[in-house]
């Protein structure tokens, strides 16, 4: 699927919807203009603001990802959301979910393939990454606040100024991670692989490295 099909598709549910770009925009927390821009197919948006688009118009996932490199790395879905009433003042996430018998969507990311995935300044507490492939992946200015990463690939990684408290990293290789400004407090590290990866200008509160080779991790200004 092409930018500008996607966008079409955009375009044509929220018009459906009675939905504004402006109202959109709020419930994702992001400008209309980056709205608009998606509707005439000038950029994409992100992993994860295509499941919260699935989310807000009660539409299977595949709506947006089908024929594209999403399609492949998720399930077909459908969650039901509240109105634009409901959920107006609320987050994404203290929106109202119907009864569906399945899990919301954006909570459990086990088994995806997600490197170089952006996920920079998305407020995502709480989520699962379980055996995921995040190579290279953008977590800056992100809050991901008591989530947990286990046997996964983060090797490159980008963690700059994300909220990573309550974390817990276990049997996962982060190997060239970068940790600038991050805030780690009670953020857990467990017999995971942190060569070269890089922690600058962090105050480590109540940060636990058990079972962790750390001769080659690098500390600066901690």
């Amino acid at each position: 699927m092409d930018n500008k099909t996607l966008g079409n598709n955009i375009a044509k549910v929220r018009k459906e919807r009675n939905m504004s770009q402006a109202q959109l925009a709020e419930l994702l927390f992001v400008s209309p203009q980056a709205v608009g821009k998606w509707e005439r197919g000038e950029s994409l948006p992100d992993f994860l603001t295509i499941h919260r688009l699935a989310e807000i118009f009660a539409v299977d996932l595949n709506y947006f990802a089908e024929n594209s490199k999403l399609g492949d790395s998720v399930a077909s879905q459908k969650v039901v959301i509240g109105t634009l009433d409901d959920t107006k003042g609320n987050s994404l996430e203290e929106a109202k979910f119907s009864d569906t018998g399945q899990k919301p969507l954006l909570t459990d990311f086990s088994g995806n393939t997600l490197a170089e995935t952006d996920f920079s300044g998305v407020n995502a507490p709480k989520r699962k990454f379980l055996g995921s492939e995040l190579r290279g992946t953008d977590f800056s200015t992100a809050d991901f606040t008591a989530s947990i990463f286990k046997g996964s690939d983060i090797r490159d990684a980008n963690f700059d100024s994300s909220n990573l408290t309550d974390c817990t990293f276990s049997a996962s290789n982060m190997t060239n991670a970068n940790f600038n400004k991050t805030v780690l407090a009670r953020t857990e590290f467990y017999a995971s692989e942190l060569n070269n990866a890089r922690f600058n200008s962090i105050k480590l509160t109540d940060v636990k490295f058990t079972a962790s080779d750390l001769r080659k991790t690098i500390f600066e200004h901690s």
